[in-house]
């Protein structure tokens, strides 16, 4: 049987439960007390059990969470698996903290940094969690607004690390957050260090305490940027030090302040300073013009191109619009541009452009829209490459391959059109050599031959306007080109235009290209002739020789001393003004309207002169006309020539046997019937083929070969090739009406001696045949 209470025992008993209610109430009043104390804070309060089950959050958890179920781990996490870790590493015993994304209770995303701990049982087992939330969203916003601004980079990332400090003058201590100290590389949290310590980390540590005296006897706020050294692993990095000077209570004097890891902003400035100068180097190395325009269309840079090719310096262009649109090219540079802004699309377009001086450039402008940061229009960059000198280039092929066009359409007909003419001249001398003085019909045949050799002339004319060969120089007179020049202008130029020739006496040779004579004269009658139009006028072309010209007394200060030939071309035209004689030597200037000049004619006659060592001078007087004088070397070692020479030398002739072979029956008769006049044996053949097996038959029988060049089945060239392979100096003569279809270097090489041009005439033939049987030097 127990043992009753006693009355004491029941006291004792009640004294014991009022202390514990008294306990109890004290609990109580402290748990309501915390209780409050969470409900009011300013961070989101939440707890779950150590099954994850929900079972607590404050005011300001629910204010920016809301109801978030009783798996906060699904709900509240955008990434699930962070909510997994974070509950694992709670229930390992360890506290979580970190930055996490949340769904809001607006259902935006939050930028939070969760502290979360274990709270446990006295026995250290784990009950649950409870988790500090502090929303950052506007923090993260803020920062990365501050590194958008800070970089114009495409790809510009930085991280904000903030770290607190505190500068203890008293002590000469300096305490640092752990923030402060995980930017410093320092191990541990929050950490008091001697000033000794950190100076060690600063690489220009003599600057920053100078600063902090500064705020010792000015009491003012600085910011500062310098470089230090991470003490645990010895990375240079770059600090933004933030800081204040304060006093508290004792008058103890502090400066305060936060330290930022700017790294990646300073090597991200230092890369951004680093392009802008490699672009400048590039912009400055580019031979091309180069402007950077901003919004309004004034100019930010330019490049030492542009300076050197149209003329301004960038002082002179500042703020302001470049002068350099000629009027005829506003708008459609006005266009060009407003569509690169409305589609960014690259813009490309060919204009012209103006140097300071006034010259007229032809240019291809390449403009590239150039964006801010926030993607908006800040500008343009343009290249501007000069075209003047390609389209020169271009004009020149272009006129080339017309000249390639004619030089094929006239050696096409030249063949056949000169075979004609061999018939007609031909049988024209046969008749007036069987034609007595006197007779009836002897002037009508004289007629006949005069007119052949002018519709020779004509179709030589037209091949010499048209080739496009190599310039073959060579000493030649330059009267009958002048006159041959004269004869085709004569059909080309309007019946009211009179023609008057001054070129009597007796002129030496010159070192040139017959038909760049021919072409000079060609371009300035040209010239002359749309000076003075339908209207008609008098175009006097004369030729002189003149037997001294003294450089220190001439005009033409460039001149060699020595005899000149002085072409001059004049007109009774309009005259050229005095703006244009500077310019009218320049390519592609032009005073004709659209199409009817390239301007390069004058040019082109320019640069042939020059290259001969001459010179060219015009005189001109508005409404009175124009005179180009021409002066062109002589070269003195050649006898000069006189038209009445010629005259009255009888055609060498000879007895020997000539083997003749021509496709055409009616040059056959033509030529074995002229060379048998000459009193030479001659056996004549239609075909290229049976002309060569009678050689091989009797190889010695022949003192000489002349063969046409285009014949069916073997060519001339071919059968002198196998003519010399039998008897390799047998003297052979080429004829041909057209001298395109083969080469000098051709006939050279094959062993040909001599190539006539068809239509010939009679005395053509005579030489030559006599000076290679004589055994005078080839002329190919």
């Amino acid at each position: 049987m127990p043992e009753k209470p006693t009355y004491e025992d029941g006291v004792n008993q009640c004294k014991a439960l009022e202390a514990e209610n008294s306990r109890l109430r004290q609990e109580t009043i402290h748990l309501k007390l915390f209780k409050s104390a969470v409900e009011a804070a300013s961070d989101a309060i939440g707890m779950a059990t150590a099954e994850g089950y929900h079972w607590y959050q404050n005011n300001a958890f629910d204010e920016l969470f809301g109801d978030i179920g009783s798996n906060p781990t699904a709900t509240l996490y955008v990434d699930e698996k962070v909510g997994i870790d974070v509950f694992r590493t709670i229930m390992a015993g360890r506290e979580w903290i970190g930055d996490v994304l949340m769904h809001g209770r607006s259902g935006g995303i939050l930028d939070i940094h969760l502290r979360a701990y274990p709270f446990k049982d006295k026995n250290g087992k784990v009950l649950g969690l409870v988790g500090v939330h502090t929303d950052i969203t506007r923090q993260k916003k803020v920062e990365s607004a501050l590194l958008e601004s800070e970089s114009r980079l495409k790809k510009a990332q930085a991280v904000a690390k903030i770290g607190s400090w505190e500068y203890d003058f008293s002590t000469n201590e300096i305490w640092g957050s752990k923030e402060a100290a995980s930017i410093l590389g320092i191990e541990g949290r929050e950490s008091v260090l001697p000033l000794s310590r950190v100076e060690n980390l600063i690489v220009e540590s003599g600057k920053v305490q100078q600063n902090l005296h500064k705020i010792l006897e000015k009491n003012r706020a600085y910011d500062l940027t310098f470089k230090a050294r991470r003490e645990n692993d010895g990375e240079e990095i770059w600090i933004h030090l933030t800081a204040e000077g304060i006093k508290d209570k004792g008058e103890s004097f502090k400066v305060i302040g936060i330290l930022q890891d700017v790294t990646d902003q300073q090597r991200t400035a230092g890369a951004l300073r680093e392009s802008r100068e490699r672009l400048h180097a590039i912009f400055e190395a580019t031979p091309d013009p180069i402007v950077v325009y901003n919004r309004e269309g004034h100019p930010e840079f330019i490049n030492l191109a542009f300076q050197e090719v149209f003329g301004w310096t960038f002082d002179e262009l500042q703020g302001k619009i470049i002068p350099f649109v000629p009027e005829d090219q506003k708008t459609v540079s006005i266009r060009e541009i407003e569509k690169l802004y409305q589609t960014e699309i690259p813009a490309r377009f060919e204009t012209r452009r103006l140097t300071k001086s006034g010259k007229i450039l032809d240019v291809l402008i390449s403009a590239s829209v150039i964006k801010g940061i926030k993607g908006e229009h800040a500008g343009m960059v343009v290249n501007i490459s000069d075209m003047t000198e390609r389209k020169k280039q271009a004009a020149q092929f272009r006129q080339a391959q017309k000249m390639e066009a004619i030089g094929t359409l006239a050696g096409g007909i030249a063949h056949d059109f000169n075979n004609i003419l061999s018939a007609v001249m031909g049988y024209s001398e046969l008749a007036l050599y069987k034609a007595k003085d006197g007779k009836p019909n002897r002037k009508e045949l004289e007629k006949v031959l005069k007119a052949a050799e002018r519709a020779t002339d004509l179709v030589q004319q037209i091949l010499n306007f048209s080739r496009q060969a190599e310039k073959k120089i060579s000493a030649v007179h330059i009267k009958p080109i002048i006159r041959e020049a004269l004869k085709l202008m004569r059909a080309s130029l309007p019946a009211t235009i009179e023609i008057r020739q001054e070129m009597d006496g007796s002129f030496g040779k010159i070192n040139a290209d017959a038909t760049q004579i021919h072409q000079i004269i060609m371009n300035l009658c040209v010239n002359a002739g749309h000076a003075m139009g339908d209207s008609g006028g008098i175009l006097r072309v004369s030729l002189q020789e003149m037997d001294h010209i003294d450089a220190g007394t001439s005009s033409f200060s460039e001149l060699t001393p020595g005899r000149y030939q002085k072409i001059s071309v004049s007109d009774t035209g309009h005259g050229i003004p005095k703006a244009d004689m500077e310019r009218i030597f320049d390519p592609f200037f032009t005073t004709k309207e659209k199409g009817k000049g390239t301007g390069m004619g004058l040019a082109v006659v320019h640069g042939i002169v020059q290259s001969y060592g001459g010179a060219i001078s015009v005189d001109s007087e508005p409404g009175k006309g124009s005179t180009f004088n021409i002066f062109l070397p002589v070269d003195a070692s050649i006898p000069l020539l006189n038209a009445d020479q010629e005259k009255g030398i009888p055609l060498p002739t000879g007895n020997e046997n000539i083997l003749l072979i021509d496709d055409e029956e009616t040059l056959v008769d033509i030529g074995r019937r002229m060379i048998e006049r000459l009193g030479y044996q001659v056996t004549a053949f239609q075909s290229g083929t049976a002309a060569l097996e009678a050689f091989r038959a009797r190889p010695n029988q022949f003192d000489l070969v002349i063969t046409d060049q285009t014949m069916p089945k073997i060519t001339g060239a071919q059968l002198a090739h196998e003519m010399l392979c039998i008897r390799p100096t047998l003297p052979i003569i080429l004829c041909t009406g057209y001298s395109a279809q083969i080469s000098d270097e051709m006939i050279k090489k094959i062993g040909i001696k001599r190539m006539i041009m068809k239509p010939f005439l009679a005395k053509d033939v005579a030489v030559a045949i006599r000076e290679l049987l004589d055994g005078i030097p080839d002329i190919v």
